[in-house]
């Protein structure tokens, strides 16, 4: 059932449906971040239905999944090079944490709890952090 109609049947007074559409990419870009009703589109399948509370006991969006377009990455200049990169900097990072993780384990290092928190504190004493 259209989503319009079953709050037509609620026999209450709601707000009206907003329709929102968009690419990721546009709505993701740079540091600004989607409300959470938004973002949930992106990891839901087309033509479902899920409930969002809204958050202090102010009521829920219910969010729908009418249709999903695929993009073309060939139609944007540089994102599969910068997709490459990011993703490069990742695999790095990971790899050379296994890396160590596979070192610490072949020579037999094992971790001093008390240790590592008594230089903890003494660096943040010496460094103006005082103890925390």
């Amino acid at each position: 059932m259209p989503l319009e109609q079953a709050l037509a049947q609620a026999g209450m007074p709601l707000p009206p449906v907003q329709k929102i559409g968009g690419r990721r990419a546009d709505l993701m870009r740079g540091d600004n971040r989607p409300p959470a009703a938004i973002a949930l589109l992106f990891s839901m399948p087309k033509g479902s239905v899920k409930v969002l509370p809204i958050g202090q006991d102010r009521g829920y969006f219910i969010v729908q999944l009418d249709s999903i377009a695929q993009g073309d990455a060939a139609k944007v200049p540089g994102l599969v090079d910068r997709l490459r990169g990011d993703l490069a900097q990742v695999a790095a990072g990971e790899l050379s944490a296994q890396m160590e993780r596979a070192i610490e384990r072949d020579l037999g290092v094992r971790r001093n709890p008390q240790a590592v928190a008594r230089v903890t504190q003494e660096l943040r004493r010496i460094n103006g952090g005082g103890a925390q």
